[in-house]
């Protein structure tokens, strides 16, 4: 719902929250690839406090820090090396959300744990890793 929202209503959001003309150029590309990211984002960002709050602070912090030194490496890469400017930044990002809700969700047991009080955060989570099983399989035959 909200990335339907968000590509429905980029331009008129990003101008209420300020966004002049100028700006505009870069940032609705950027927020239109980004939003076409929202369920891994906004799923790794929900599973961290779950994965911090079980005493898996060290893995909480890994996650992060993963994400981060991709973002710092993919940037410069996806920007000037693919020539894709604001564009390649916001494909950056949104790949290394990727990569951060699949690291947790391959940490197993914690990420099961963090998700058991409620049924469909589990089913959500099993749905997830056995996607992420299915991509890792498919990539290792070929």
């Amino acid at each position: 719902l909200l990335m339907v929202l968000g590509l429905l209503f980029a331009r008129p959001l990003l101008t209420f929250l300020g966004a002049s003309e100028a700006a505009l150029i870069y940032a609705c590309p950027y927020m239109m690839i980004y939003l076409l990211g929202t369920f891994p984002s906004m799923a790794a960002t929900g599973l961290n406090p779950f994965i911090n709050a079980q005493g898996y602070a060290t893995t909480g912090m890994l996650s992060v820090t993963i994400g981060a030194v991709a973002n710092l490496i993919l940037d410069p890469i996806f920007i000037f090396a693919f020539g894709l400017g604001i564009k390649g930044a916001a494909i950056a990002t949104v790949l290394c959300e990727d990569m951060l809700l699949i690291f947790q969700v391959q940490q197993g047991p914690i990420v099961m744990v963090a998700a058991q009080d409620n049924a469909s955060s589990v089913a959500t989570v099993t749905a997830v890793r056995s996607a992420v099983r299915l991509v890792f399989h498919v990539s290792e035959v070929r």
